[in-house]
């Protein structure tokens, strides 16, 4: 029986979801405990607690992009090129 690597190392990898759940607005579009409760509706019943923090995570990360570019905090993607190769070049 072959065992794939995730298991035989004791190591799970995150259960995948849908764009929509990692990517849901809270905030904006609902409150953060309606966001949970779909993340949650979501997901497998044999996702582990490390699953959910991960797609907690990914969304909370997401969310904060978002205030971050809507208050003007950011670069467009031809600033970060600009930035990056002068920074590369030092």
């Amino acid at each position: 029986m072959d065992i794939p690597d995730d298991v035989r190392l004791g190591v799970r990898a995150p259960t995948p979801l849908t764009a929509a759940a990692t990517t849901a607005r809270t905030p904006a579009t609902r409150n953060a405990k309606q966001a949970v409760t779909e993340l949650l509706r979501q997901l497998p019943d044999d996702c582990t607690l490390e699953d959910i923090q991960y797609h907690l995570y990914v969304m909370a990360k997401a969310e904060r992009g978002r205030e971050d570019i809507a208050q003007g905090r950011g670069y467009l993607n031809n600033e970060a090129k600009q930035r990056l190769d002068r920074w590369l070049e030092s």
